[in-house]
């Protein structure tokens, strides 16, 4: 076995029936390191340290480190694509003030400063905004869209949104497999499963698909329900 240089390594161990899967010590969640056929690597063991025990990120040094927003999106919203003040007619005096506020606006905007991306708050909203993108089945492209950017900028001008690679590589990669593994849990301990098809057709292409759900109560008697595969 190779000498494992990463030092998140201290918080997980190696199953030994699968070498591309590990346990974290901490909450005893099953975490891939890769698919077959790719290198594995420890991407998925950072994430999962980073957004569900980030207490421990000290301990680790600088070996985590959070992606910043891709070199080409613009982390603010230049002046140039908000929307100009249409002068109107009024008294000068009027007018200085006017741009008193907003001499005043601008300072105080290159004041503020801006959350990490390993900030708890951050960690939070990223989360968040990775979940909106599955749940409502919006494009990775959204974070870099100009109205989407401007509202977060409005909503919390200290959030810095990362950009689309980031939540390619990381975020939706880490909802994924801490949601399976969640449904695993739930399946395993569950004392009886009901199994039901579904069957749709994809009235564009003319493609059908059929899906393979679970339902099962958990210990408190709630109810739950999730697709475990869906065929072409």
């Amino acid at each position: 076995m190779s000498k494992r240089k990463s030092r998140v390594w201290m918080f997980f161990e190696q199953l030994d029936n699968d070498s591309r899967k590990v346990k974290c010590n901490q909450c005893q969640v099953i975490i891939s390191r890769g698919e077959q056929g790719k290198t594995a690597n420890t991407t998925s063991m950072d994430n999962h340290i980073k957004y569900k025990h980030p207490t421990l990120i000290p301990q680790l040094g600088s070996a985590i480190k959070c992606s910043s927003t891709d070199d080409s999106t613009k982390s603010q919203i230049s002046a140039e694509e908000l929307p100009k003040a249409v002068p109107t007619p009024s008294s000068s005096v009027s007018s200085e003030v006017s741009l008193s506020q907003k001499s005043q606006q601008n300072i105080e905007d290159s004041l503020t400063i801006h959350w990490s991306c390993e900030d708890l708050r951050s960690r939070e909203i990223n989360i968040a905004i990775g979940e909106m993108i599955a749940l409502d089945n919006r494009p990775l492209s959204i974070v870099e869209n100009t109205g989407f950017r401007n509202l977060m900028r409005k909503v919390k001008p200290k959030y810095n949104i990362p950009g689309r690679k980031y939540f390619t590589e990381n975020m939706i990669p880490q909802l994924y497999e801490e949601t399976k593994s969640e449904i695993r849990r739930g399946v395993m301990s569950a004392a009886a499963i009901s199994v039901t098809t579904d069957l749709w057709t994809n009235m564009n292409s003319k493609e059908s698909f059929l899906s393979f759900t679970a339902h099962w109560f958990d210990d408190s008697f709630k109810y739950h329900h999730a697709v475990n595969e869906t065929f072409p």
